[in-house]
């Protein structure tokens, strides 16, 4: 599984996955990093395959209308700090994974993993 990480969450999260062997790439990593345009950075998670993580509704409401990403993880935690963020997704990761083979959206709040 190959994760798109936004600008809105800390890279160091791409770290955490790359350490637990996840292709993982930030918007920062791209040719113009956090200036990248949603349609380039939806354009490029889709062209490599990626699941596009992210707190941003923008791409919630692409993905809706147009399944652009065609594969999204919106997280819906609010603000809270990065440590708890990371324990997360890393206590559900293994879930995130098996259920992404069947489905396009899910959604990451305090409480666990939705399927949309």
């Amino acid at each position: 599984m190959k994760f798109l990480i936004d600008a809105h969450i800390s890279p160091l999260l791409c770290e955490i996955l790359k350490q637990k062997g996840y292709n993982t790439k930030h918007v920062g990593e791209l040719l113009i990093g956090t200036l990248t345009p949603d349609n380039i950075i939806m354009g490029f998670a889709d062209e490599e395959s990626r699941v596009m993580v992210t707190k941003d509704y923008d791409f919630y409401y692409a993905h809706v209308m147009y399944k652009k990403p065609s594969k999204l993880l919106l997280i819906t935690t609010g603000n809270t700090r990065n440590r708890i963020l990371f324990d997360l997704i890393r206590n559900n990761l293994a879930l995130i994974e098996s259920l992404f083979e069947s489905y396009d959206f899910l959604e990451l709040s305090a409480d666990g993993v939705v399927i949309r």
